[in-house]
């Protein structure tokens, strides 16, 4: 290149730079980048009314909740005749497909024996599969199948982690069997004061188990310091018959586990507070466990 033809370079890019424009320095950034614009969002779509759509549209659409959909009015007989077959297989299909409640229906059917033969195992796998896609009623049927060994082997420790997530969902029914699990200690160290929380929170809600349970801990001292004012306040709200079938189940056992005078007690007490049946239940156990005033007592009543 000849210096004229430098020069004329030079030149030009005096007056806007090898090309048209307003002339640069070389501290001028130049015209800002236009930005990208963001991806817009599509609208998302209004939620499906399922209980509004044909089957033939539910069965179109293929998804978990249509087929769940289709499932259930098969099982109740809702604008079809009833056909648990059916039920079942859409329900199957459903499930496959990640739906919750189809998950949880089929444990419910396997539980009952509804077109299936009745299997526990099976019905604890629905309910476990429904629990860890998020149902909110599985958690408690997985929780006390754990603590009962029904459908699996027996795990306090995993009922206890069920029983707490279905209250977490709001299941007031699984606050007593938590505090069972505490009060009994079959998940670990015995812990009376949570059992009673437990069951504190329960009898908010006038679970007659749980009322049960408080008054043979405030009246015997069960665990806690006895309570008689709050026993009588407790056995005020109690039917006779549930003291002794609380005391039949073996709630008390634990407590008077080789010492029989205990148990008679305990019994006098209930006789003292008018609670007749209660009363007989603890001392037949007395006598039964050979201890000899109990056996006395009850030839007298």
């Amino acid at each position: 290149m000849t210096w004229k033809q430098i020069s004329i370079l030079a030149l030009l890019a005096s007056i806007g730079g090898l090309g048209c424009g307003t002339p640069k320095s070389i501290n001028d950034p130049g015209p800002a980048p236009v930005p990208n614009p963001a991806p817009v969002e599509p609208e998302p779509a209004p939620p499906k009314n399922y209980k509004e759509m044909s089957e033939e549209d539910l069965i179109r659409d293929g998804d978990g909740g249509a087929l769940n959909e289709v499932g259930r009015r098969y099982y109740f007989g809702r604008g079809v005749e009833k056909d648990l077959g059916k039920a079942a297989q859409y329900f199957r299909d459903s499930a496959i497909k990640g739906n919750a409640d189809s998950m949880y229906n089929l444990g419910v059917m396997y539980q009952h024996g509804q077109h299936v033969a009745v299997d526990e195992q099976e019905s604890f796998r629905w309910y476990l599969k429904a629990a860890q896609a998020g149902h909110p009623e599985a958690p408690k049927f997985v929780g006390l199948m754990y603590k009962l060994g029904v459908g699996t082997e027996k795990n306090h420790a995993e009922a206890l982690v069920w029983l707490q997530k279905s209250a977490e969902k709001g299941n007031t029914k699984a606050y007593t069997s938590i505090g069972d699990i505490y009060f009994e200690g079959t998940a670990g160290a015995v812990d009376y004061v949570k059992a009673r929380e437990w069951y504190l929170k329960a009898a908010e809600l006038n679970d007659e188990v749980a009322i049960g349970r408080l008054y043979l801990i405030y009246s015997s001292g069960l665990g806690l310091p006895r309570d008689p004012e709050r026993a009588k306040a407790y056995g005020s709200r109690l039917d006779p018959t549930l003291v002794a079938a609380q005391i039949n189940s073996g709630f008390m056992a634990k407590w008077c586990e080789g010492n029989p005078a205990k148990m008679y007690e305990f019994g006098i007490f209930l006789d003292g507070e008018g609670q007749r049946q209660g009363a007989r239940t603890a001392i037949q156990q007395a006598a039964d466990a050979g201890y000899e005033p109990a056996k006395e007592w009850l030839k007298s009543h």
